[in-house]
């Protein structure tokens, strides 16, 4: 997909932020494979994920609580984006926004059920949705 839009696109968003977007969905699966480490409360992920400030008072519980809320918000907002974009093509959405793949090679691999044009339509939509979120 091309990264300019005119201007005249109900879903038009500059450049810079559709990047900046574009490389906030590419850390989607780092956040899932964090949260679940966290999910498993094990002391050494939590020191792994964690940076240490003299002012806090230890409460390994609380911490890991947080961080475990933090990436949750952030997969929460990817993925309601994408159902606020289409329901349908959700799915697809998130696995083309999150893990760079070009509508041909999405649907070499699943069978999208609509065209290219509709695709990139709802994509746009998407980023549209998930940059109104992150505001």
């Amino acid at each position: 997909m091309r990264t300019t839009v005119s201007k005249k696109n109900k879903y038009w968003i500059s450049r810079h932020r559709y990047l900046e977007l574009s490389h906030f969905c590419a850390q989607y699966n780092e956040w899932i494979k964090i949260r679940k480490d966290l999910e498993g409360l094990q002391r050494a992920v939590v020191a792994t994920y964690s940076v240490p400030n003299k002012t806090d008072i230890s409460d390994p519980t609380a911490t890991t609580a947080e961080k475990i809320l933090f990436y949750s918000e952030r997969i929460d907002m990817v993925n309601n984006a994408a159902k606020e974009a289409d329901p349908i093509l959700a799915k697809y959405i998130v696995k083309c926004a999150t893990n760079g793949y070009s509508y041909d090679k999405l649907r070499a691999k699943e069978k999208i059920p609509c065209c290219r044009q509709v695709f990139y339509e709802v994509y746009r939509c998407f980023f549209w949705h998930l940059s109104n979120a992150r505001k």
